[in-house]
């Protein structure tokens, strides 16, 4: 929408089964970045991009640019862990920082970074660079457990974050 309230332009995300877009960011160029997670076996996006899974349930990012057109999307980890991507900011430099939840051992960003699970629910926080590649990831996990569900950056690029945490020891 612009500023007087009329629609600049509409995208659908679908699958065979629920989308949820669960955070929405805009860059300095006006891109929009979607942070969400998919109960779907496939994802579609527009430009012809699509996404196969084999979990049940995951985290995905994806890219629009200022004319509504998809970039890019993937999942946030391999197919064959469950995640969720809750929450997607940008910081000064145009990177995005996303927070969400992994329920398996492992789970492989790519780029070739991987976290591992220490109790129940697991939360990371991954940067990614404006291009959708993975730049570091970490993990905050415990013997319960913890959820991220919020997170912003200051001037510096430093991050913050909130959520629920019922460990009784919590590792970042």
């Amino acid at each position: 929408y612009n500023s007087e309230g009329i629609c600049q332009w509409a995208q659908r995300i679908y699958g065979n089964y629920d989308v949820f877009i669960l955070s929405l960011e805009v860059d300095n160029n006006n891109n929009v970045y979607l942070a969400g997670q998919s109960l779907s076996s496939i994802l579609y996006f527009n430009n012809g991009i699509s996404l196969t899974s084999n979990s049940y349930q995951q985290g995905f990012l994806a890219k629009y640019n200022s004319e509504g057109i998809c970039q890019w999307a993937q999942f946030v980890a391999d197919d064959s862990s469950v995640t969720t991507a809750f929450k997607i900011k940008v910081d000064s430099d145009g990177n995005l920082i996303l927070a969400g939840e992994f329920y398996e051992s492992t789970i492989h960003f790519n780029n070739n970074i991987s976290l591992n699970v220490n109790g129940q629910n697991n939360a990371y926080i991954a940067k990614y660079n404006s291009d959708g590649i993975c730049q570091w990831a970490q993990s905050v996990t415990g013997d319960s457990v913890n959820l991220l569900r919020d997170l912003d950056i200051d001037n510096d690029n430093n991050v913050y974050t909130l959520g629920l945490f019922m460990s009784d020891t919590i590792i970042f």
